[in-house]
C-alpha cells in the first residue's frame, strides 16, 4: 500500500512538471545526494566550525577570511571556468569525453602549479605580518590539488552525484575529528591552516579510490594539441569572468580588510558563512539540473523554458522564506551559535542573507546562457556587480563599517540579478521568464482549484 502510494506521489509530481517518472527519479535522487553532502556539511559548521570559531577569536577568523579569500581567487583562475561547458562537451559527446577530459586535466594542472608560484611571490612583496604570510601559502597551496575537479566532472556527467558527495563525507569527517584534537591540544593558528589543506588532501586522495573502485579510468585520457588550443580559447572569456565573479565575491573581504581590522573582517565572516551555509542550494540544484536542461533544449524548447520557470520558482520561493526567518532571529543566530564576540555579525546578517535569493536567480541565468552559448551575458554580469560593489564599498564602508559591506555585497546582486536584464531586448524576455517563476506556484493553486 505504502509503495503505492509512493509510486502515484512520484507519477503526480513528474505529471505536473512535465518529465516521466524514471526521469524524475534519477535528477531527484542526484540533487538528493548533493543536499545530503551539504546538510552534513551544515552539520559539521554547527558542531565544529562554530565551535574552530568560537576557539580562535574574531582577529584569528579574519586572518583565515582574508587567506582563504586570496585561495579562492587563484583557485577561480586554475579553474579556467571551463566545468560547465566540459560537462556540457561530455554530455553531448561521449565518444570525445576521454580527450576532453585528458587535455582539461593536463590544462588545470599546470595552471595550478603556475597560480601557486604566482601566490608565493604575491605574498612574499605585499604582506608583511609574519602572522598572516605563512597562513596565506599554507592554504593557497590547496590550489595544486584542483586538477582532481576533473574527476568529479565524471560524475557530475554522469548525473552520478553520489560518488562525489560519498568522496566528501569522508574526508570532512576525518578532518574534523582532527580539528576537534587541535582545540583539545590549544594549538596555534596555523596548524588550523594546515587541516585546511589536508582536508582537501584528504578529500582528492578519497575522489581517486572512488574514482578507480567505480569502474573509472585514466586509461583512456588523453592529450590532445588540438583540444588544448580549444580548451585555452574557451578558457579565456570564461576564466576572466570567473576571476572577475570571484572577485566580486570577495572584493567586500579584501575590502574590509584595507579599511577597518581583522576583527572587523572576523565578525563579518560569521554573517558570510552563516549565508553560505545555504546558498549552496541554488549552486548545486541548478548544476545538478543542468543535464536535464541541456536535454531538453536539444529536444523541446517550449519544455525547456517551462523546466527553466519551474527551477527558478522552486528556488526563489525558498530563498524567501530562508530570507524572512533569519532576518526575524539574526541576533538569536549569532549569539547562540558564536557567542557575545561575535555579535556584531548579527546586523549584516539580516542584509546579506538576502544574497541567496539573487545568486538563486543568476545561477539559473548563467546556465540558460551556457546551454545557448551567450558568452557576453555571462561575461558582463561579474563586471558590472564588481564595479558596483568597489563603488559601493568605498563609499559605505568607511561609514557604516561591516554594515556597509553587506550592503553593497546585497545590492550589487540586485542589480546583476534583476535590473541588468533591462538592457537588451533578449535579457528583457528573460527578466519576464523569471517575474513570472515567482507567481507560478500561484498559478498551480488556481489550476488546482
Amino acid at each position: 500500500m505504502i509503495s503505492n502510494l509512493k509510486y502515484k506521489v512520484i507519477s503526480k509530481i513528474a505529471h505536473t512538471i512535465g518529465v516521466t517518472d524514471g526521469g524524475l527519479k534519477k535528477y531527484g535522487m542526484n540533487s538528493l545526494w548533493l543536499i545530503s553532502e551539504k546538510v552534513y556539511a551544515i552539520l559539521l559548521s554547527l558542531i565544529i566550525g562554530i565551535v574552530v570559531t568560537r576557539y580562535l577569536g574574531p582577529e584569528n577568523i579574519g586572518i583565515m577570511t582574508y587567506a582563504i579569500a586570496i585561495y579562492a581567487i587563484i583557485f577561480a583562475i586554475s579553474t579556467l571556468g571551463l566545468d560547465d561547458f566540459i560537462i556540457k562537451n561530455v554530455v553531448a559527446d561521449r565518444v570525445n569525453a576521454p580527450k576532453v577530459l585528458g587535455s582539461a586535466f593536463f590544462l588545470r594542472t599546470v595552471t595550478s602549479v603556475l597560480l601557486f608560484i604566482s601566490a608565493l611571490i604575491y605574498s612574499y612583496l605585499t604582506i608583511s605580518s609574519e602572522k598572516m604570510f605563512p597562513i596565506i601559502i599554507i592554504i593557497s597551496a590547496s590550489v595544486l590539488l584542483q586538477p582532481i575537479t576533473s574527476i568529479q566532472i565524471c560524475f557530475m556527467s554522469d548525473v552520478n552525484n553520489k560518488l562525489k558527495t560519498l568522496s566528501y563525507l569522508i574526508g570532512a569527517t576525518i578532518a574534523a575529528v582532527i580539528k576537534i584534537a587541535l582545540i583539545v591540544a590549544n594549538a596555534s593558528l596555523i596548524y588550523f591552516a594546515l587541516i585546511y589543506f589536508f582536508e582537501l588532501l584528504l578529500i582528492s586522495i578519497t575522489t581517486l579510490i572512488i574514482f578507480h573502485r567505480n569502474n573509472y579510468s585514466f586509461d583512456d585520457w588523453t592529450i590532445n594539441k588540438e583540444e588544448v588550443i580549444c580548451l585555452i580559447k574557451k578558457a579565456l572569456p570564461l576564466s576572466l569572468t570567473m576571476i572577475v565573479h570571484t572577485l566580486f565575491v570577495k572584493i567586500d573581504v579584501l575590502m574590509i580588510e584595507h579599511y577597518l581590522t581583522n576583527i572587523d573582517l572576523g565578525i563579518y565572516s560569521v554573517a558570510i558563512r552563516l549565508m553560505e551555509t545555504w546558498v549552496f542550494i541554488p549552486i548545486f540544484m541548478t548544476t545538478s539540473f543542468m543535464p536535464s536542461l541541456i536535454d531538453c533544449k536539444a529536444c523541446d524548447n517550449s519544455k525547456y523554458d517551462r523546466r527553466i520557470k519551474q527551477l527558478l520558482s522552486l528556488l526563489i520561493w525558498f530563498s524567501i522564506c530562508l530570507g524572512l526567518a533569519t532576518t526575524l532571529l539574526s541576533t538569536q543566530i549569532v549569539s547562540i551559535l558564536f557567542g557575545e564576540a561575535f555579535l556584531g555579525a548579527a546586523q549584516p546578517l539580516t542584509i546579506i542573507i538576502w544574497v541567496i535569493l539573487f545568486v538563486s536567480v543568476l545561477q539559473v541565468t548563467v546556465k540558460k546562457m551556457i546551454i545557448e552559448n551567450n558568452t557576453f551575458g555571462i561575461m558582463i554580469r561579474p563586471i558590472v556587480g564588481l564595479a558596483l560593489n568597489v563603488c559601493l564599498n568605498i563609499i559605505l564602508i568607511p561609514k557604516y563599517g561591516i554594515k556597509g559591506a553587506a550592503i553593497s555585497t546585497t545590492l550589487s546582486y540586485l542589480f546583476i540579478a534583476y535590473f541588468i536584464d533591462l538592457f537588451t531586448k533578449n535579457d528583457r524576455e528573460l527578466l519576464l521568464l523569471k517575474l513570472g517563476a515567482i507567481f507560478l506556484p500561484i498559478r498551480y493553486l488556481i489550476r488546482k482549484k
